[in-house]
């Protein structure tokens, strides 16, 4: 491989990697809280828990 073709190979890869780590995350939850008859629920307090981290929110 020629070094021209490496150089520009490297620059390459340094201009569209850089970006790769830097994704955001975010997420987001929808939903209606029901009582055992299938009522809508008011006034209920929700805790998600991500399963990975043990993070609660």
């Amino acid at each position: 491989m020629s070094s021209r073709l490496l150089t520009l190979f490297g620059v390459f890869v340094l201009v569209f990697s850089g970006g790769a780590g830097a994704q955001p995350q975010s997420a987001s939850i929808r939903g209606t809280v029901l009582d055992p008859s299938g009522a809508a629920a008011g006034k209920v307090a929700v805790r998600v828990i991500n399963e990975g981290t043990n993070e609660v929110r």
